[in-house]
């Protein structure tokens, strides 16, 4: 018997002894090697913007255009295959109205292109869009379509 129980029931608990509650734990999955941010102020801090669930409201690291209104993650989960089924963009959500127009208000998901980039991006399909609310409580989950990605 594998040692998650049958067909790995369980297996989305956490190992992580600081966050043993933390049901989310997909971001340990990432290749730091091949995870970046484009077009960002600190491309370094992109591995950091995916935390555990319990951990969802800290603030830092966090990731801020320095060009224009977009930027792009690129996560790469190495090898392994992962099915994503929710995301969560937290941000946002303060007394002040720079708080709202600092929150993203669209997510476009693309699945394995690790070659992508700001020049390349119209020439691959969207696998998913998703029209974003301000989230500064991080009670909203996006569900997703999105199936083994890479």
């Amino acid at each position: 018997m594998p040692p998650h129980g049958p067909g790995f029931i369980g297996a989305l608990h956490s190992h992580d002894p600081e966050y043993p509650d933390d049901e989310w734990n997909l971001y340990a999955n990432l290749d730091p090697e091949m995870t970046t941010a484009l077009n960002v102020e600190r491309p370094e801090a992109a591995m950091g913007v995916f935390k555990p669930h319990a951990r969802r409201l800290e603030k830092e690291p966090f990731l801020e255009s320095d060009a224009d209104e977009e930027l792009m993650v690129v996560a790469n989960f190495g090898d392994s295959p992962v099915h994503i089924r929710k995301i969560m963009v937290v941000g946002g959500g303060g007394d002040g109205p720079a708080d709202a127009s600092c929150h993203p208000n669209k997510l476009r998901c693309y699945v394995n292109h690790s070659d992508l980039d700001f020049s390349c991006i119209d020439d691959y399909p969207v696998a998913q869009e998703f029209d974003l609310v301000v989230n500064g409580d991080g009670s909203v989950e996006l569900l997703t379509s999105l199936r083994e990605v890479r």
